[in-house]
């Protein structure tokens, strides 16, 4: 029995192992068929589904994302009619973190035959997960075909244990990739969030929550505060500062990418002297600088020295290490 336990133990090593390398490596567009494809050299399944979304004020789950693995896009089409009856669903949202095991010809309301038959589901191993505080959901169902090869007590173990590093993986694959792309200068104190136009979260990192609540402590999702909504709906790349939070905006794609850090020493600077610092610590001379902004080298230096004494700085070159990761 140790022995079988120092195996999975391996196993799952080994997983995450994975996960954490192709977080960096993956593109996210295929992340999620990859990472099945990792998980299926321990748990055999045929097909699946990776979703993310809100569980609706009935019940029934709202899918804003999702990746089907190795199944037809209209099963999703066909899955919305019926998704109210989905009793293996609803049992996984009342074991949260715990994954579920279902012969779907047992317990599976009548309506759900020919829609099972259709896509060739037998056996499911689902999990789900509510986030307490932005209230996003993840869900990964598993499927296999054949009759006679249910899920086990070892598979179901397994899935648990590797549920929240999948989830974990996914989102800090997305979020990287997305902050590389729409800024060279991501990093430092900032914190990630994926939302669409409508202020709607699609995937957020843990502290990303946590810093709304210093500005907004009655805060809870996955609706966006107000003020971020409205700047979302607004379109187009921005800066907001609130009294606690600095903010980054910037859309990429059909998302915004949204990345908040607490207020610094560097938002006493003016925007033209926190550009000016921004350059400078990018290496620019006085007069390089003043070529880009239409500005005379004097009046570069200028803005270098009232920005010293905001920041309280001996020279120039703290002037620029303090800027740098803040901007």
């Amino acid at each position: 029995m140790a022995e079988k336990g120092r195996d999975e133990l391996a196993r799952l090593s080994a997983l995450v192992l994975a996960l954490h390398r192709g977080a960096a490596d993956q593109p996210f567009e295929s992340f999620a068929d990859w990472a099945l494809e990792a998980l299926k050299e321990h748990i055999h399944f045929d097909s699946g589904l990776w979703a993310a979304g809100r569980i609706s004020a009935e019940g029934a789950p709202l899918v804003h994302s999702q990746r089907l693995h190795r199944q037809p896009a209209q099963l999703m089409a066909d899955y919305a009619e019926i998704s109210r009856h989905d009793t293996v669903f609803a049992e996984s949202v009342r074991q949260l973190g715990v994954s579920v095991v279902s012969d779907t010809r047992l317990g599976v309301p009548a309506i759900f035959n020919d829609y099972l038959d259709r896509y060739r589901i037998r056996h499911v191993l689902n999990t789900c997960d509510v986030d307490p505080l932005t209230g996003l959901l993840d869900d990964i169902a598993l499927w296999r075909a054949e009759r006679d090869r249910p899920f086990d007590e070892a598979d179901r173990r397994f899935m648990q244990a590797a549920f929240p590093h999948l989830i974990e993986a996914c989102t800090r694959n997305r979020l990287t990739h997305l902050a590389s792309a729409s800024s060279p200068r991501s990093g430092g104190p900032w914190r990630a969030a994926a939302a669409d136009r409508a202020g709607m979260l699609h995937c957020a990192e843990n502290r990303f929550s946590q810093l709304l609540l210093l500005e907004w402590p009655g805060w809870s999702g996955p609706r966006l505060p107000a003020p971020l909504t409205e700047a979302l709906a607004a379109g187009g790349e921005r800066r907001m500062a609130g009294e606690r939070l600095v903010f980054r905006i910037a859309p990429l794609h059909d998302l915004f990418l949204l990345q908040v850090r607490p207020c610094a020493e560097v938002d006493r600077l003016t925007a033209r002297e926190r550009e000016i610092a921004v350059y400078t610590a990018q290496g620019l001379s006085h007069k390089d600088i003043a070529r880009l902004l239409d500005l005379s080298p004097a009046t570069v230096r200028n803005h270098l020295a009232t920005a010293c004494r905001r920041l309280q700085a001996r020279n120039k070159a703290q002037v620029a290490a303090l800027v740098q990761g803040y901007e």
